[in-house]
C-alpha cells in the first residue's frame, strides 16, 4: 500500500489530526524500495507481529513500549 505524506501532513496542519502511524521506506542503490517500516505516534513503538518478512511494514504493529518483552 503506498503512503503519503504530504497528505498526511497537510491533514494535520489544516485539521490539527495528527497521523498515528508514518511509513518509513528504505531505498536501495537502484532506488527501489527494500524496506519499509512502521513510526509509531509517541509513546508507541513499532513491534513485529512474529510472522511474514521483518522488512514489510504491514508485518509490524504499533504498541505500548510497556507491553513489549526485553530479551537479554
Amino acid at each position: 500500500a503506498e503512503h503519503n505524506i504530504d497528505a498526511e501532513l497537510e491533514r494535520w496542519v489544516e485539521t490539527g489530526v495528527a497521523p498515528a502511524v508514518v511509513i518509513a521506506s528504505m531505498h536501495g542503490a537502484d532506488g527501489k524500495v527494500t524496506r519499509t517500516r512502521p513510526v509509531c505516534a509517541y509513546p508507541s513503538v513499532a513491534r513485529y507481529k512474529g510472522t511474514g518478512s521483518t522488512n514489510e511494514a504491514q508485518n509490524f504493529a504499533c504498541a505500548n513500549p510497556g507491553s513489549i518483552t526485553s530479551v537479554r
